[in-house]
């Protein structure tokens, strides 16, 4: 049995479709768009310099090799132009590097990444901060104002700070490190493939964007009989959806699309799409892999284009998700009271991680609840999730919460199948974990 209908699921799919604009900041220099000063209120201002750093092409041996490998040794601190900050939203804007030097403006509550391109827009090279994390986690940091990242050093297309606020401007636990670093992937893999189509210019230059977006499903344990804290299993069990988002000038009905060997996309069609505010289409395909999605290049036909997508080795996604861990109270009657949470990775440590520094801002855990088959209500009206046997949605409105009292206090928990939790973190990557109950 399963706790949701397909439609639920093409529901909840093309409610996390990316909201924000697609921003080119249009102004001179460098045919691509990007003036710079551009304002963000409330926002942070990140600065760096590549004057002083260290640098493939300022190392004669590696100059000397440069006619063998050039792409290896690519990044030349002289023709750095400009810096792009690109948030998981697909929202980009661009300013200037002048002496060698830059500073952005950037949102605070989502993860960005910083691009550098030449004088003619042609690809150099991306932030990235070691320890698989190739953006900037800004979360959970409102009395941070200024990153200064200091001298930039490169290897190749990679481009290191001297001072790497992780640790510093940017607190997180190991653990939280360690979820951040797993959702950054997706987003990592986008930023060093900006040119989809393939043909010599970014696509952020031409006006467009694409990229693919991925959602877990998720079981990490039940409730055994009579316990009302659930038994966790790891690392968890996982099946993904896959959505591929794009914004241009005009979108066709459908897209097709073809996975890497393992993969069991072979020109599968698309089976649906939805609009986002900001102007992004997102297509949904009805297959949903068991695991993980296999690593590789995903070809989209796309308006008779055929673009070049990355998705990277997820392999070690069920032993880093975050993992909402319910607790139940009930009342004398065996009604559900409350329900508290719980925040672990799905590695199996006890250590309790901090939501807020991982979870999207402004939209929190919904917490669904679905009775047995045959089981009916209405027992809270207004509060249905109108999906199947689901009788209770507690909606987004509450943060990453750690305790819900029930807006109605009638739900038998002798009668409830199990829980789901619908959330999703900062990257944009989404969830739905079910914790079912023994015996239902």
């Amino acid at each position: 049995m399963t706790f949701l209908s397909r439609s639920a699921v093409v529901r909840y799919i093309v409610a996390v479709l990316p909201a924000a604009l697609l921003m080119i900041a249009c102004g001179g220099g460098g045919g691509g768009g990007g003036g710079g000063g551009n304002s963000i209120p409330n926002g942070i201002t990140v600065t760096g310099s590549f004057i002083g750093g260290v640098h493939a092409t300022n190392r004669w041996h590696h100059r000397l090799f440069d006619w063998i490998a050039p792409a290896v040794y690519a990044l030349d601190p002289g023709k750095v132009a400009r810096v792009w900050t690109i948030n998981v939203n697909g929202s980009l804007w661009s300013d200037p590097v002048i002496n060698g030097s830059f500073a952005v403006q950037a949102p605070k509550g989502m993860p960005v990444g910083l691009v550098f391109t030449g004088l003619s827009n042609e690809y150099l090279g991306y932030l990235s901060l070691g320890n698989g994390i190739d953006s900037l986690p800004l979360v959970n940091v409102n009395n941070v104002n200024t990153i200064d990242l200091s001298t930039l050093n490169s290897r190749g297309t990679i481009v290191e700070p001297s001072h790497n606020p992780i640790g510093a401007e940017l607190q997180f636990s190991a653990e939280e490190l360690k979820s951040i670093a797993q959702s950054n992937l997706v987003f990592a893999s986008l930023l060093r493939n900006l040119d989809a189509d393939k043909n010599g210019v970014l696509d952020m230059v031409e006006g467009r964007f694409f990229s693919l977006q991925i959602s877990f499903w998720v079981g990490a344990g039940r409730f055994d009989a009579g316990m009302l804290t659930p038994t966790l299993v790891f690392p968890a069990t996982v099946a993904t959806d896959l959505l591929f988002n794009a914004r241009d000038s005009s979108f066709p009905d459908t897209v097709w699309i073809t996975g890497p060997s393992g993969s069991p996309f072979n020109n599968t069609p698309s089976i649906g799409r939805g609009a986002s505010p900001g102007g992004l289409m997102g297509y949904l395909f009805a297959l949903r892999p068991s695991g993980v999605l296999a690593a590789g290049t995903y070809q989209v036909f796309y308006k008779g284009t055929m673009l070049n997508m990355i998705i990277p080795d997820l392999s070690s996604a069920p032993s880093r998700l975050l993992i909402p861990v319910p607790s139940v109270t009930l009342n004398a009657d065996r009604t559900i009271h409350k329900v508290n949470l719980s925040y672990r990775l799905s590695d199996g440590s006890p250590a309790t991680l901090d939501p807020g520094r991982i979870l999207e801002t402004g939209r929190g855990v919904s917490l669904q609840v679905q009775m047995k088959e045959g089981v009916t209500g209405p027992y809270c009206p207004g509060h249905s999730s109108g999906t199947g046997y689901g009788v209770y949605d507690s909606g987004t409105g509450f943060g990453a919460w750690t305790e819900h009292v029930l807006a109605c206090q009638n739900i038998p928990w002798d009668s409830v199948y199990g829980f789901w939790f619908d959330y999703r973190d900062a990257y944009g990557i989404g969830y739905m974990l079910g914790w079912a109950r023994q015996g239902s």
